[in-house]
């Protein structure tokens, strides 16, 4: 199938689906495995077609699965050194077709052009995608803590823009079940991007060419669909862009197919 399907997204599991002419790939694989196939089998996509699973970071809500790819002979994930360590330490047993990236450095698999660009959050080397497809840009950004320059150029103009809105900053304040510390990680530029943050980087970097908006990674205790959403579209509203699609990805659920 061509296209991008968000096949779920947030603290218990992120994985994206991008589907080319030639090539399919997915960007992280954080569902379990069964979950994985049963996703993938739900868009009409076989797990055994994948070409690459492009890894983001180490954290386990984004390398879970990747036990599922012991079972698929042509598909090589693909990490950047300190990622790849960090796996194979905490995996019980890592990928086989293994192959290392350089983050900033674009590499070609089939269809796509893949440009790995730094980002701030708590992981060794965690990294957003830039993906052109025959003049067609993607901007995957789904876990940080804050927008640098380069994040910004990365993303802008993209024709798919696939950003985090994970909390809603008053709501995780006043969230009695999480400790101090665990906020104050989140709200640190090396945690997670609030609403109001996320609505600020896709203003700046969304363009009149844009077709769709995924708001990803949101906090099923800190976070609602419609206050992401809210912050989102006032601020593309300033610059004149409220008429851009927003799709609000879920956690238990495949968001709708976004054409390229």
């Amino acid at each position: 199938m061509e296209g991008l399907v968000v096949l779920g997204s947030g603290s218990r599991g992120n994985a994206i689906y991008i589907g080319a002419p030639n090539t399919r790939v997915l960007i992280d694989c954080g569902l379990s495995p069964r979950q994985m196939k049963l996703r993938l089998n739900g868009i009409g996509v076989d797990p055994a077609s994948l070409d690459a699973v492009l890894i983001s970071h180490e954290h386990r809500d984004h390398i879970g699965g990747l036990a599922l790819l012991k079972r698929l002979p042509r598909t090589t994930c693909y990490a950047n050194r300190l990622t790849a360590e960090a796996m194979t330490d905490s995996l019980p047993g890592p990928p086989a077709r293994l192959r290392i990236f350089t983050t900033g450095e674009p590499f070609t698999i089939g269809d796509f052009v893949v440009n790995p660009f730094p980002v701030l959050h708590d992981a060794l080397d965690p990294v957003g995608f830039e993906l052109k497809l025959n003049g067609l840009k993607i901007g995957v950004a789904t876990d940080l803590g804050h927008a640098t320059t380069l994040v910004r150029q990365r993303l802008k103009g993209a024709d798919v823009l696939v950003v985090e809105t994970n909390h809603d900053e008053n709501l995780l304040k006043e969230n009695a079940r999480r400790p101090w510390p665990l906020k104050q990680r989140i709200l640190s530029k090396t945690g997670h991007l609030s609403n109001a943050a996320a609505a600020k980087l896709l203003a700046d970097t969304a363009a009149a060419t844009t077709r769709r908006i995924v708001l990803a990674h949101l906090s099923q205790e800190c976070n609602t669909e419609p206050l992401a959403r809210q912050a989102v579209l006032a601020h593309l509203e300033l610059v004149g862009l409220g008429d851009v699609p927003i799709e609000v990805s879920r956690q238990n659920t495949i968001s709708s197919h976004i054409s390229l």
